[in-house]
């Protein structure tokens, strides 16, 4: 994944395939992160690692992802 995928969290909340969405982002030392909106911190947040993010709520199940064309 590069900087600039979009990202979208799927979730098993019924009817809603997505639940969440944000940008990868990959630091200088290779390391992905998730750029997003909180909701809990009612801010943008660079997370520290986008699977720790996935991870934190037990109703995310994955993600999709996105990559814009030039």
């Amino acid at each position: 994944l590069k900087t600039g995928d979009i990202v979208g969290v799927t979730t098993t909340i019924e009817g809603i395939d997505i639940s969440h969405t944000g940008l990868c982002y990959r630091d200088d030392k290779g390391l992905l992160r998730f750029l997003h909106a909180s909701l809990t911190k009612k801010e943008v947040t660079l997370d520290e690692r986008l699977s720790a993010y996935v991870a934190s709520v037990s109703k995310h199940t994955g993600v999709m992802i996105v990559r814009p064309l030039d």
